[in-house]
């Protein structure tokens, strides 16, 4: 199977649809020259647990969406992908701007392996956490 990757526009017109998660939650994306997404948030009261540290949830679902958003511009053939395993390492509790990046390791034509870091402050920044998630690969009728 050859992998057909998105163009710039395609990539953004796609995180250009409405997301009621997204809003609810806070993120945003941002689109590399190298046409790889960051999913970034600024953490606020909102995104803390009674104990004040960043609930664990929010590095989680900033990671779930890079690795899925990194398919999306990986490979044009792929219309949906659905998380059905996700081993997450949490390195410190972080307390700003957060920025996630999937990296794809593996696209087969119906499971896809991707890893994930989870920086603060930037890409170039400390890593607070780390997954490995792997992806139920749903494909665009026709595309095997």
């Amino acid at each position: 199977m050859s992998l057909t990757k998105l163009s710039h526009d395609q990539v953004a017109a796609i995180l250009e649809q409405p997301d009621s998660f997204r809003s609810l939650i806070g993120y945003d994306y941002e689109l590399t020259r190298d046409g790889g997404v960051l999913v970034k948030l600024i953490v606020s009261e909102r995104h803390r647990n009674r104990v004040g540290s960043v609930h664990g949830g929010i590095p989680s679902v900033l990671m779930a969406t890079a690795g899925a958003m990194s398919l999306y511009a990986a490979d044009a053939g792929i219309e949906k992908a659905l998380n059905i395993s996700m081993n997450v390492s949490y390195f410190r509790n972080p307390r700003a701007l957060l920025v996630a990046r999937g990296l794809p390791e593996r696209i087969g034509g119906t499971i896809a392996h991707v890893g994930v870091r989870l920086k603060e402050g930037g890409e170039g920044g400390e890593t607070v956490a780390s997954a490995q998630i792997v992806y139920r690969v749903i494909r665009c009728k026709g595309e095997t």
